[in-house]
């Protein structure tokens, strides 16, 4: 008895849990791929316990931190000079640094949905993300040690303004959603200038979070950068591994995240599979080889017997 194709395709969808015969369970090739990415960033005992330790050890030279006056975390700042006597901030990325959003990376997996600005912005106005593990504890720490907190994220604001009088945007949704976010995980209410959002102000338009970052600078010394992107500490095409090698652990703090970042976007799944570095694989015998190998070993067999 032959069974056609769709009988075959339902078939399938009842083993594996997908509604092939829908829009929504015909999962985009790039979403499923981060499936494994996404269930370790959710359920991983072992990422959590790599957050804490990351940021236990963060907290561990917050003392360190605020004496080394003639230490600055920012390349700008380091570049400008002139920040020995400014009070001490701390600077961090809010999505996968201080906040979860991998319930939105998981809605994408399961039903089938590709990365779009309204999707994301309806997650953003939910402010329903978690705090990452040991993410409010360092920072309760760092404000009772005297550290200005500051965010600087690439959630957005319209880029077509309107901007006040002051030169900031005066109608942003997503700024007070994330702040709205923010205070709750963390427990107290965070100041709308401690956050610093991607258009907020005309020259704040790009990705690039230098500008804010000297922002920050004008008036305080930068003792850490916290992140889970090459950006989020120097521009990626400004990063020298040697030179900027010794700042990861000591002013450069780095959050594990394997689900997106700057590493990839610009990479298609294609391009993705051609970055890979694999292992050539087992040596394959030549052919004749394993007759010729038989015939050795019988003969030897044979020599021995005699």
């Amino acid at each position: 008895m032959s069974l056609s194709l769709s009988t075959c395709l339902s078939g399938l969808a009842g083993l594996t849990g997908l509604a092939l015969s829908s829009p929504a369970g015909a999962q985009p090739v790039m979403a499923r791929e981060n499936l494994n990415a996404t269930l370790w960033f959710q359920t991983a005992v072992e990422r959590q316990a790599a957050t804490l330790a990351v940021y236990r050890a963060a907290t561990a030279r917050l003392g360190a931190a605020r004496r080394a006056t003639r230490e600055t975390a920012s390349l700008e700042q380091a570049a400008q000079g002139g920040f020995s006597r400014k009070p001490p901030a701390i600077v961090l990325d809010v999505d996968e640094t201080v906040l979860d959003n991998s319930p939105y990376e998981a809605w994408q997996i399961r039903d089938g949905h590709r990365y779009e600005e309204s999707t994301w912005a309806a997650w953003v106005a939910s402010a329903q993300a978690a705090a990452i593990p040991g993410a409010p504890e360092f920072i309760a720490r760092a404000r009772a040690n005297g550290f200005r907190v500051v965010f600087i994220t690439n959630r957005r604001c319209p880029a077509d303004g309107p901007f006040g009088p002051d030169g900031f945007h005066a109608a942003c949704p997503q700024k007070a959603q994330t702040i709205a976010n923010l205070s709750r995980v963390l427990g107290h209410a965070v100041a709308p200038a401690d956050v610093m959002l991607r258009g907020e102000r005309a020259e704040w338009g790009a990705s690039d979070k230098t500008p804010r970052r000297e922002a920050v600078a004008r008036t305080h010394r930068i003792a850490m950068l916290v992140g889970d992107d090459l950006n989020d500490f120097v521009p990626r095409a400004r990063y020298a591994e040697q030179a900027h090698a010794a700042r990861w652990g000591t002013t450069w703090v780095p959050i594990p995240n394997p689900t997106y970042g700057s590493w990839g976007d610009a990479l298609s799944l294609t391009q993705r599979y051609e970055a890979l570095k694999p292992w050539s694989g087992p040596a394959v015998a030549e052919p004749g080889a394993a007759s010729s190998a038989a015939s050795a070993a019988s003969a030897a067999s044979a020599a021995s017997a005699q």
